[in-house]
């Protein structure tokens, strides 16, 4: 009972949030920006770039993951269409 309630409950939340839809080109295109952004900063020094540019290289292999992306939905919620 308790599984089912679970996966009820993922779908509702999936389906209200829009999460999870992303396509495998964009999966691609979040891996290689979070890719070269991780090589720019280690190339930079990791005393020499502020812990806002290790944003993106920690989340968009996440989004790459989960075919969820944070500045995604962060920009939908600001008003710009999907």
């Amino acid at each position: 009972m308790d599984k089912i309630w679970i996966k009820k409950t993922k779908n509702k939340i999936m389906k209200i949030f829009n999460l999870g839809d992303a396509s495998p080109s964009a999966r691609m295109t979040f891996l290689s920006i979070g890719v070269v952004v991780f090589i720019a900063n280690c190339l930079a020094g990791f005393n020499n770039v502020s812990w806002v540019h290790w944003l993106p290289p920690v989340l968009l292999p996440l989004a790459t993951l989960t075919g969820v992306c944070p500045f995604k939905i962060i920009w939908e919620k600001l008003g710009f269409r999907k």
